[in-house]
C-alpha cells in the first residue's frame, strides 16, 4: 500500500493508554488491551545482530527480543517507514 494512505503520528496519552494499557512512554507493541496494528521498519530487520530493544510496560522497562521472534509472535507489518539517520 502507498505510503500516501498513511500519516503517522502520536497518540494522545490518554488514548494510548486506553488501547494499549500503558501510560506514557511505557508502551509496549506486546500484551495491548486492543488489538492494534504493529508496524515494524525494515531497518530493523537488517540489525546485526538481529537483537532490538522495545518498551517493556513501564517507562523504566525495556526488553530485548530476536527481531525474527518478535514478527512471528506479533505477526507485524514490516515496511520501509524509516529514513536512515546521517551524521555530518
Amino acid at each position: 500500500m502507498a505510503s500516501r494512505h498513511f500519516k503517522f503520528r502520536l497518540a494522545d496519552p490518554q488514548v494510548s493508554k486506553e488501547l494499549t494499557g500503558y501510560d506514557k512512554n511505557g508502551v509496549s507493541p506486546v500484551a495491548m488491551t486492543h488489538n492494534v496494528p504493529v508496524i515494524m521498519s525494515t531497518s530493523i530487520t537488517q540489525l546485526q545482530p538481529p537483537v532490538f530493544w522495545l518498551g517493556a510496560g513501564h517507562v523504566d522497562y525495556k526488553l530485548a527480543l530476536p527481531v525474527q521472534t518478535f514478527i512471528d509472535a506479533t505477526q507485524c507489518m514490516v515496511a520501509p517507514v524509516s529514513q536512515p539517520v546521517t551524521f555530518d
